[in-house]
């Protein structure tokens, strides 16, 4: 996924800002006419991938974890009180 997304994003960063590269003249110009009609949707699939790479590597795992953490923390919250409720017991049978 990162290999893909770096490649792909590398790859239409000069055209996402408007930049035009032309191999056969060797010659880079900028605000072409060719450039400025490609400008918006390189723009778009650079943002588009950055934006799924960043969900699908970050807020995927967190979100499929966060039940377990919920989970895991509920489990304690209810040890505690039984604790607490334990304490409070032989508060009052003394």
């Amino acid at each position: 996924v990162v290999l893909t997304t770096l490649t792909t994003v590398f790859g239409l960063l000069p055209l996402a800002m408007n930049f035009s590269i032309d191999m056969l003249d060797r010659s880079v110009t900028y605000g072409s006419m060719l450039s400025s009609l490609w400008v918006p949707l390189s723009q778009a699939i650079v943002s588009g991938m950055t934006f799924a790479s960043v969900l699908t590597l970050v807020a995927t795992p967190a979100m499929l974890a966060l039940p377990y953490r919920l989970q895991y923390r509920w489990g304690r919250l209810k040890a505690l009180a039984r604790r607490l409720q334990g304490r409070e017991l032989k508060a009052a049978k003394i």
